[in-house]
């Protein structure tokens, strides 16, 4: 786009862009980065920059008992942390590429983002010895305290039951819950442990056959190409024996006896033929948390897809908003 821009076709240019928008939205589900999006505005008004690093975020460490994890926020305004996936990456969600990046720059227009590592994963590398949930609410109340408590929590796919634990244990922490495509007991969600064990041990045995199955999942029909954009977003994300430990414990997952304890408001979302987390993970949290709302959308997708942002973003911005 720079090089047709600067040659003096401008046209061109934003062409390239939208064949480029087109691509993403229909192989990924994602919109282009907001360094993207910025720099097609630039072409538009005849502004276009010497290149400039993707949007300033603070990135700091906190510690969680003997596990320093790293910590990002972008943004201003009411705390919104983003529980981290089943292993993801500060630097891949910047760069655009991570499945979750396009609904995370939309909320940042309104919240100060908090993004973390998980421990093992990403910035906040280290030999991991216990992949459970008391750990990781652990650094969740760390990152939670970090942030400014009572903060709000936006959980998707395996963080559900990190964000009830958190919710039901320190209420002090927690302001509001969003969940999306997420479960409450994975023993009722993920009914065949055969099926899980296989994909356990494929993750620890053959990382990118694994992933690539995996990535499957997540979005029906990706071409080999979108494939291999998402397997290269898990391996950057995390080794395979630390891919396959936080794997494990996600199959583990109880947290329904937690659900009553749970004062704080929450969002449910969830797509109706998700088959990654299916649709009853929402229902589960709906029906057993006191104080909830269901949006089911319609669609096979896990996460997020560019189709349905505005809808998404203005649900959870309404909520978010919405007086004590």
């Amino acid at each position: 786009m720079r090089a047709l821009y600067a040659d003096g076709r401008q046209a061109e240019a934003l062409a390239a862009y939208q064949r480029y928008a087109d691509r993403l939205g229909d192989e990924l589900g994602l919109e282009p980065s907001a360094a993207m999006q910025e720099l097609r505005l630039r072409i538009l008004r005849h502004n276009v920059a010497p290149p400039t690093p993707l949007r300033a975020k603070r990135v700091g460490h906190v510690s969680a008992g003997d596990r320093r994890v790293a910590v990002a926020t972008v943004g201003s305004g009411q705390p919104l942390i983003a529980l981290p996936g089943w292993v993801s990456n500060i630097d891949v969600i910047a760069a655009g590429r991570d499945p979750r990046s396009s609904v995370f720059q939309r909320l940042v227009r309104t919240h100060a983002l908090v993004m973390y590592d998980r421990y093992g994963t990403g910035r906040s590398p280290g030999p991991v010895d216990d992949f459970g949930l008391d750990a990781s609410v652990a650094e969740l109340a760390a990152v939670a305290t970090h942030a400014g408590a009572p903060v709000d929590l936006l959980a998707m796919s395996q963080a559900g039951p990190v964000a009830v634990a958190l919710a039901a244990t320190r209420p002090d922490l927690v302001r509001r819950l969003v969940f999306f495509g997420t479960y409450a007991a994975a023993a009722e969600v993920f009914t065949r442990p055969d099926l899980s064990a296989t994909f356990i041990a494929l993750v620890r045995s053959h990382w990118g056959l694994g992933s690539k199955l995996l990535a499957d999942l997540y979005r029906p029909g990706l071409t080999d190409a979108a494939a291999d954009h998402m397997v290269a977003v898990l391996r950057d994300s995390a080794d395979r024996d630390v891919a396959a430990g936080y794997l494990a414990a996600i199959y583990a997952a109880d947290v329904t006896a937690l659900l009553p304890a749970v004062s704080a408001p929450a969002l449910v979302l969830h797509y109706r033929g998700d088959r990654v987390i299916p649709h009853r993970g929402g229902l589960q949290l709906a029906e057993g948390l006191p104080d909830a709302r269901l949006v089911t959308l319609e669609g096979r997708y896990h996460l997020p897809d560019v189709r349905d942002l505005d809808h998404i973003v203005d649900t959870i911005a309404a909520f978010l908003s919405r007086p004590p």
